[in-house]
């Protein structure tokens, strides 16, 4: 089990979930990054992009289930591992869909070491800039939770 304390203001809470659906609907139906496929066989190359796009989507299901929870980040949040590590899958993706799509003129640098000016940014940046630390910061939490010796990194 994974057990985390969250404190989250309302606000918040609803402002990014509704950031988290607005990526999740320009993911449907694709994956956040193109995998790498056998080229020699057409039929297994559209069984494993299935296979993933629906992982992907019972991924974002789970964050999602984890984010209308009415008591999300008020305090104690507990998830069953498998659900933890969805959580964490579908994370990735959205981050990812933001990175390649409203955070594009900002480098990977900047994303990954939080070395953004909020403020300088255009308000739906900021908004997605938001979104974008706020998913990674859960992933951090959930990671550490699961393998303390994440913490290193």
């Amino acid at each position: 089990m994974v057990n985390l304390s969250l404190f989250l203001d309302s606000h918040l809470i609803v402002a990014m979930l509704e950031l988290v659906k607005a990526a999740t609907e320009s993911l449907n139906g694709h994956l956040a990054v193109e995998p790498q496929m056998p080229e020699d066989d057409e039929d297994l190359q559209m069984a494993w992009q299935a296979d993933l796009i629906e992982a992907l989507h019972y991924d974002i299901d789970y964050l999602l289930l984890v984010l209308r929870d009415h008591d999300f980040g008020k305090g104690e949040l507990i998830m069953e591992e498998g659900v933890a590590e969805s959580v964490v899958r579908a994370c990735s993706a959205i981050r990812l869909k933001l990175r390649e799509s409203a955070l594009l003129k900002l480098t990977d640098d900047q994303l990954e070491n939080a070395e953004v000016d909020i403020l300088s940014l255009p308000t739906d940046m900021q908004q997605c800039y938001a979104c974008y630390l706020f998913l990674a910061s859960l992933q951090s939490l959930i990671l550490i939770e699961l393998d303390p010796s994440c913490e290193e990194f």
